[in-house]
């Protein structure tokens, strides 16, 4: 992992007890958040910013990071392509999960989420992180028209009228934090 954001330019490493700087992402091994999460955001860790880095991980722990505001997680097997990406999105303020993290939470979805398809409860995070239609369109690769056709197909799906109302409805299903 220190050699591959090494290597990356814009990405700097910094020394773990230092105090000089904030990091604009924090890389966390999934044992270390689950045990020391309380003295880690004690200390001002902003939780929009730290990266787990998930060995051997459940349903529940990944769960447990997404309702407890993390934006990120990837696996020890992920492509470094994947680790550079989930860096850049994080330093935006933007959520990522690995593909192997992403097969575990469409797993089992939460039954507030049963009538959404996999790319729809994709869309949903993306248009409760405040993203535009296009800005959508452009991270998932689709037209702007298949990412509209997703929104209508969530709210009427959800018998929602709104954005803000799929904000609230993720939030009273525990789908997401309001923290």
């Amino acid at each position: 992992m220190v050699s591959l954001v090494e290597e990356q330019p814009g990405f700097r490493l910094l020394d773990q007890d230092s105090d000089n700087s904030t990091p604009d992402v924090t890389i966390l091994d999934l044992a270390t958040y689950l045990n020391d999460s309380n003295k880690l955001i004690g200390k001002g860790l902003p939780k929009s910013s730290i990266l787990i880095l998930a060995r051997d991980y459940s349903k529940q722990d990944i769960d447990h990071i997404i309702k407890s505001g993390i934006k990120g997680c990837i696996s020890y097997e992920c492509e470094r392509d994947e680790v550079v990406s989930a860096i850049q999105n994080l330093a935006k303020g933007q959520r990522f999960f690995c593909s192997s993290i992403l097969n575990v939470i469409l797993e089992q979805p939460s039954p507030a989420l049963e009538p959404l398809s996999p790319r729809e409860v994709e869309v949903m995070h993306l248009i409760i992180d405040g993203n535009s239609s296009s800005c959508i369109a452009e991270k998932l690769n689709l037209s702007i028209h298949t990412i509209n056709s997703h929104r209508k197909n969530i709210l009427q799906k959800l018998n929602l009228k709104s954005p803000t109302q799929l904000i609230i409805y993720a939030i009273e299903n525990g789908i997401i934090s309001s923290k």
